[in-house]
């Protein structure tokens, strides 16, 4: 039994844009997927649990491998994928469709879209990824890492942490209280 639950995130790390930007991206998702994840755990100790092993990777090929065949293994091995498709970077759209071709179930696909504006405009999605969960995030003028503000319109903290609880329970690294279990409101 694999006791490690396993996030990737697929992004633009720097074809179109500077490196120094795509690390901002990556550095935002990833900070605010580890928040979701210190969260759980910090629920872990109340219930005097072991901590959850979440290992959060990029999707990256292998130097030297196979790159198609690397993706597809990687996205079944996943528990939780994420994409940032803001750029529409072809290489991105690609690990998309891949990911959602090699689920067998309902795949657990996140779709990350930087908004232009005040509003988000969900017709620059692309219509057959309508159907996975997607949200938003708003950039700032700052050059920071604070530069990325997510605009969670769409509860995607809350998505992932009940992801993520549900995982665990499948692997059995994680047995809620017995009883009424009640929302916690954030």
């Amino acid at each position: 039994m694999n006791q490690t639950i396993s996030i990737r995130v697929g992004y633009d790390w720097g074809s179109k844009e500077p490196s120094a930007i795509a690390n901002l991206r990556w550095r935002f998702i990833r900070d605010l997927i580890s928040g979701a994840i210190v969260e759980l755990n910090k629920r872990q100790q109340k219930l005097k649990k072991a901590p959850l092993n979440v290992r959060l990777a990029r999707m990256r090929a292998i130097h030297g491998g196979e790159v198609l065949g690397t993706f597809i293994k990687r996205c079944k091995d996943s528990d939780i994928l994420v994409f940032d498709i803001s750029t529409e970077n072809s290489n991105v759209m690609l690990e998309l469709g891949l990911a959602i071709a090699s689920k067998d179930n309902c795949p657990c696909i996140y779709v990350f879209n930087e908004q232009e504006g005040e509003d988000f405009d969900i017709t620059k999605i692309p219509s057959d990824l309508r159907g996975y969960f997607i949200t938003s995030y708003r950039k700032t003028d700052s050059k920071s890492c604070e530069s990325y503000k997510l605009v969670d319109q769409r509860g995607f903290k809350s998505s992932l942490m009940a992801r993520i609880r549900e995982v665990a329970r499948d692997k059995g690294l994680m047995v809620d209280k017995p009883g009424l279990e009640e929302e916690e409101v954030d």
